[in-house]
């Protein structure tokens, strides 16, 4: 721009030459002033528009997607547009945990990543501008750098939510038998093809719903893994903890399974009105007892079971099972029905059953003498109300969620998690009123789910990235 304007910088007719009696200094200004209006329309456009969002794949099911706050997972491989790698997720086997508009990654990812659901995949590509610009990250990414993301939406958690949601419950009225309608081939074992099958099915017919916010792929790993205790690749009858047809009696006895009709005549014919003649002893207590056992509610217990001389005739952990059935149907012998009432999970008794309550004069061949008087000595493992249709959740706050549970666990600063630290610190927090077990189950149990189930590679800690509950990320600690 020349240092002095005159009138034929401006195209203007003569009839306009009013105009020119205004200050020239004030023209300037207009004409500054435009320009300047120009650049920041520029600009606005830039920085909103020049993120390009490449949707690859969307789930099924795809109802609660991201917003600014939520808590997301990901997996993602960054490259160069030329293709070359720069970083990858997947290269170092864990998921990148953060929180979406906090500023804790780059401008375009916090742009890129709102509106996704659980299991959508985006090819995203961004600019300098709204990646690490004419700066770059010495070694890594050069200057002025563009970057493209592949990227899959692992999980997506509004953390607003203080308890958990579950990962599947079911619409309407809860089947009588799920264990039955999964074991396709009639086995007594639920494969984890089947098991899969199952869980889609139900949800296709509306008559069950996955945890919206996490991959369908990923509940179902964790559910079949939470039951097949034994890790063998099955779920087996007893450890299925959905609806099932209780079709085994107890107790199981070493020479032979006694089968319910048996039993049920054998109930009959001792029916007897006074049940005042079992004798309880509880033998131990867990410090926090709210939830015991009622008439309808499911049970798994540990047994040893000898005759009052000390000799064992059956016993559960023989067998590494534990025995489930509903209280209060006739599923087990009277003495045991009466016996197992009123207990939380983690409580131990020491009934003795004398033999009008237990299997009378007939007892059983080869196992129970006629008049044979019994005693269990037995664990309460779970106690489960089944008209609950929702399942709860392992462990939740109470009053405010803390911000930082890994760094308050990991006590020696390691920068991972410890089994020990991992269980002080969920009892530290029960004591003090801060969270809360989920009654029903023993709170060793709960914390050894919990841990397994954030002890991904299986190495016998819980590192940061693996951790699940409140933690403080580092801003910018990985790409």
């Amino acid at each position: 721009m020349r240092g002095k304007l005159t009138q034929s910088d401006f195209p203007l007719s003569r009839t306009d030459s009013h105009l020119f009696s205004l200050p020239k200094t004030f023209l300037k200004m207009v004409f500054m002033a435009a320009i300047l209006a120009a650049v920041v329309q520029v600009l606005a456009g830039l920085s909103t528009e020049e993120v390009q969002v490449e949707v690859t794949f969307t789930p099924e099911r795809c109802s609660f997607k991201s917003e600014d706050g939520f808590f997301l997972r990901y997996h993602y491989n960054g490259t160069f547009p030329d293709g070359k790698k720069f970083d990858s997720s997947h290269d170092r086997g864990n998921t990148f945990d953060f929180t979406l508009g906090k500023g804790e990654v780059i401008k375009g990812m916090d742009q890129a990543l709102r509106g996704m659901c659980a299991g959508e995949k985006r090819k995203i590509t961004i600019p300098p501008h709204l990646a690490y610009g004419d700066s770059g990250v010495d070694g890594v990414i050069p200057s002025g750098a563009t970057l493209v993301f592949d990227v899959e939406m692992v999980e997506v958690r509004d953390p607003t939510e203080e308890v958990p949601n579950v990962l599947f419950w079911w619409l309407g009225e809860t089947p009588t038998n799920a264990f039955g309608d999964m074991d396709a081939n009639k086995d007594k074992i639920v494969t984890k093809d089947e098991f899969t099958k199952y869980c889609y099915e139900q949800v296709s017919a509306e008559k069950g719903k996955f945890l919206p916010g996490r991959r369908e792929v990923d509940l179902i790993e964790d559910m079949f893994h939470f039951q097949d205790q034994d890790d063998d690749g099955v779920i087996s009858f007893a450890e299925f903890s959905g609806p099932k047809d209780h079709d085994e009696l107890f107790p199981k006895m070493i020479s032979r399974v006694v089968t319910l009709a048996v039993a049920l005549q054998i109930f009959a014919a001792l029916a007897v009105d006074d049940l005042s003649e079992v004798e309880i002893e509880v033998t131990f207590k867990p410090k926090r007892c709210i939830f015991v056992s009622r008439e309808g509610y499911f049970l798994r217990y540990h047994y040893n079971g000898t005759f009052p001389d000390g000799k064992k005739f059956d016993s559960s952990h023989d067998r590494g099972d534990t025995f489930d059935f509903i209280l209060g149907r006739g599923e087990v012998i009277k003495g045991m029905d009466t016996g197992l009432r009123g207990m939380c999970a983690g409580e131990k008794r020491k009934i003795t059953v004398p033999p009008h309550l237990a299997y009378g004069e007939k007892g059983v061949e080869g196992t129970i003498p006629p008049g044979s008087t019994l005693v269990f000595e037995v664990e309460l493992i779970e106690v489960l109300d089944p008209t609950d249709d929702v399942p709860k959740n392992l462990f939740w706050w109470v009053g405010e969620t803390p911000k930082n549970s890994f760094g308050d666990s990991d006590v020696n600063r390691d920068k991972k998690i410890s089994k020990e630290e991992f269980s002080n610190y969920c009892h530290k927090m029960a004591d003090s009123d801060k969270g809360i077990f989920l009654p029903g189950r023993r709170e060793q149990d709960l914390i050894d789910d919990m841990f397994t189930f954030q002890d991904r590679d299986r190495d016998g800690f819980i590192s940061f990235a693996e951790f699940a509950g409140p933690k403080i990320h580092d801003k910018h600690d990985e790409l």
